[in-house]
């Protein structure tokens, strides 16, 4: 009897703990509006023009971005995607020497984050269907203008896995993305909880199972692994060697399912999404002659 309270009350700790750890991945923290002078900062000097930009997702939820304008056009444009907890702010750095190369640029707040609506994030399931929202909104503006993209982590992961039920994007630099949420997921426990991968099974099983009945969401399938292996869109993948937060296999993973239509510099020293930081000057080489060699 004693065992049978013990095991059972082992199962309730587990089962408890599994949701809480499903609530965390999929509740944002960082539901502050960017401030706008962060984007005056940004353009100061360049001679460019910043307005916002809203459009509302499938549904329903309402979800907001910056419009940079360069002084001079190259005619094309650049959607840039922030990473898990960040917001558009963030990607403001990206921002300047797109404009100085002649981009239009589209920062958004992911769904969830910053001043963009959404209960929860999805990594990929519901945010491929934002993008096209954006692609939408850049195609309007200017009709058959290339369309680039350029994302961060999370961010990454969302562009690779809007590729192919959408090609309207000519080329995509993907900086530290992961090859699916559930290696993803597996590497952040094992490295909270100091779990080895088959104890970790568990936790995590529960934790996607909590997702598909509270939510509806099978994070199962977000998986930039399978959608580049259905696309020839170019990816340029950029990885830091010593990134302990997404490691630098999954790119390596993305690289192998696809390596005719993708490329990989692994940066050494670099952590996650530190390689611009580390090598700012090649990166916007690298980053600048992607895109125009897919012009």
């Amino acid at each position: 009897m004693r065992r049978w309270i013990l095991l059972t009350a082992a199962a309730a700790l587990l089962g408890v703990g599994s949701a809480a750890l499903a609530e965390v991945g999929l509740r944002v923290r960082n539901r502050l509006a960017p401030p706008a002078a962060a984007a005056e900062t940004a353009i100061a000097g360049t001679g460019a023009r910043w307005q916002s930009e809203q459009v509302t997702a499938s549904d329903g939820a309402f979800l907001s971005a910056w419009l940079f304008t360069p002084a001079r056009t190259n005619g094309a444009d650049v959607l840039l995607l922030h990473g898990n907890g960040a917001r558009r702010d963030s990607m403001l750095p990206h921002v300047r020497y797109l404009l100085d190369a002649g981009y239009t640029v589209l920062t958004p707040d992911s769904r969830g984050h910053g001043a963009s609506g959404g209960a929860i994030e999805t990594y990929g399931l519901r945010e491929t269907g934002d993008i096209r929202r954006w692609l939408d909104l850049l195609s309007h503006l200017h009709t058959g203008g290339r369309i680039y993209g350029l994302g961060e982590s999370l961010g990454a992961a969302i562009l690779i896995q809007t590729l192919p039920t959408d090609h309207r994007l000519r080329a995509v630099v993907a900086d530290s993305p992961f090859a699916t949420f559930e290696d993803a997921a597996y590497d952040r426990l094992r490295r909270i909880a100091w779990l080895p991968r088959p104890i970790a099974w568990t936790p995590l099983q529960l934790g996607l199972s909590y997702g598909r009945t509270v939510y509806g969401v099978d994070l199962r399938q977000a998986s930039p692994w399978a959608a580049i292996r259905a696309t020839n869109t170019p990816v340029l993948l950029i990885h830091g060697a010593a990134d302990r937060r997404t490691a630098i296999y999954h790119s390596r993973n993305l690289r192998a399912a696809n390596p005719r239509a993708t490329d990989l510099w692994e940066v050494s020293g670099a952590g996650h999404t530190q390689a611009r930081a580390r090598q700012p000057d090649e990166y916007r080489r690298r980053v600048l002659a992607w895109f125009e060699e897919h012009h």
